[in-house]
């Protein structure tokens, strides 16, 4: 854990280096660049066989890899679901993990799986924090529902 700490310790330190080397040419490179970024079109599902659009935009966005970190969106474990044991989950995961996947697939993660993770992403939540990044969390999701689409039948 502490050494997970010390390279996004770093990482965060690198970051800052760089953009602070290349701060005013970034600056305005991002402006000019931002003219030229898309406020993202997304298709919201079907109305009545017509195809409806509006504009989205994310609350947190990034126009190039080097500014410094300023905003991020982590998420939650509550009511994470392990997956179905299936070829996919089989061809993405080492054997001596299968046993796990078969016993447990489709059913929440044991509370110590749970508890540990939590306890890693809030430990990560303050060192952003700390760091002075505003990190944003999304409100838990049931993960043991089936995928659903609006509109659509």
């Amino acid at each position: 854990m502490l050494r997970h700490l010390r390279l996004v310790l770093d990482w965060l330190s690198w970051l800052r280096t760089c953009s602070t080397l290349v701060k005013s040419k970034t600056e305005t490179h991002a402006r000019v660049q931002s003219a030229n970024y898309p406020s993202g079109d997304f298709a919201d599902g079907l109305n009545g066989g017509k195809l409806l659009s509006e504009k989205v935009k994310s609350p947190v966005c990034s126009y190039n890899e080097w500014d410094p970190l300023e905003e991020v969106i982590v998420g939650r474990v509550e009511g994470a679901t392990v997956p179905e044991f299936s070829i996919e989950v089989k061809a993405n995961t080492y054997e001596k993990n299968w046993s796990f996947f078969n016993t447990f697939g489709g059913q929440s993660f044991p509370a110590l799986h749970l508890k540990k993770a939590h306890l890693e992403i809030e430990e990560f939540c303050n060192i952003l924090r700390h760091e002075g990044v505003k990190v944003r969390r999304p409100e838990p999701i049931d993960f043991s529902k089936e995928n659903e689409r609006r509109n659509y039948n």
